[in-house]
């Protein structure tokens, strides 16, 4: 299917909204540190990907390309770890636009090293993409002016954009549910030293709130592993410099969701819908599906 990428990579957005959402009820109420979420998705990658490749087989790649195998799992280490701390010195909802600085690191990675040029019409799309997204998530006065969390936000969402144009790559050299497994298990070896400094902070974590907090997390963190594999799936026929632009409808997304759940569960999360940033939401939305459309039109 031509547009195949295109399902992909919405849907992914679809998946990481919800897990963006887990993650500030987690941070918010259970993890002491942002260690526990990190180690507990390098753990949990295990069996699915151990799976993966028992069925399929360890890949045929070249050297150069397992050493690119292990600069994508610490480039997604680097990413998870670094978006945690920024969760952990700011708010959600003002960390969660930082992630799309994402789509500007990877549209010039992607000219640099894989070759992918586009029209104007395209990139003015994932212009409007990341506005919109920005926007979405933005508060009103707006104000621009980089908070605590910045500097760990930029470096994650350098990681992320790495860790994307050499997952495309690799896709030349193996089908993407080989590239998602060694890649996923490449980060969770670069994890063990952070594993044996912070494993005391996982066990407090259940200690204080019991075993309903490993359900949750492994949950969470599961369902961040099906979206990422959405995303290796959708590189593997489209430009990962659009797919990943496309992504960038999670915050669309996540303001349905708490829409709703401040509807039902006020407690939990409660969402601002005055006049002004009613109109501001509207018009981000607005440039959200003017984006989806001069990409993928």
């Amino acid at each position: 299917m031509e547009y195949g990428w295109v399902f992909f990579s919405l849907l992914s957005g679809l998946i990481m909204a919800v897990v963006s959402l887990m993650d500030k009820l987690v941070l918010d109420l259970w993890s002491r540190h942002p260690a526990v979420p990190v180690l507990l998705l390098g753990i949990l990658s295990v069996p699915p990907t151990a799976a993966i490749l028992l069925v399929r087989g360890i890949p045929s790649l070249p050297l150069l390309q397992w050493g690119l195998v292990l600069a994508a799992g610490a480039a997604l280490l680097g990413y998870a770890w670094f978006y945690f701390l920024a969760a952990e010195k700011e708010e959600i909802s003002r960390v969660v636009p930082l992630l799309f600085l994402g789509p500007l690191f990877v549209a010039g990675l992607a000219v640099l090293f894989l070759g992918e040029v586009f029209s104007l019409q395209k990139y003015g799309g994932v212009a409007l993409l990341i506005t919109g997204a920005v926007l979405i998530s933005s508060r009103l006065p707006l104000r621009i002016r980089p908070g605590r969390a910045f500097g760990f936000m930029l470096v994650s969402a350098v990681c992320v954009s790495l860790q994307l144009v050499i997952t495309k790559h690799l896709l030349g050299f193996a089908d993407y549910w080989s590239v998602f497994a060694v890649t996923r298990l490449a980060m969770t070896l670069v994890l063990i030293p952070l594993l044996v400094l912070h494993f005391h902070d996982l066990r407090e974590s259940i200690q204080d709130h019991g075993w309903k907090v490993v359900w949750v997390m492994t949950g969470d963190q599961y369902l961040a592993l099906a979206g990422s594999l959405l995303i290796v799936v959708a590189a593997a026929s489209g430009p990962i410099t659009l797919v990943n632009a496309l992504s960038s409808v999670q915050p669309f997304f996540v303001l349905i969701f708490t829409l709703m759940i401040s509807r039902f569960r006020p407690d939990l999360i409660r969402e601002e819908t005055g006049r002004g940033v009613v109109s501001l939401k509207l018009a981000a939305v607005t440039l959200i599906f003017i984006g989806v459309l001069l990409i993928t039109c």
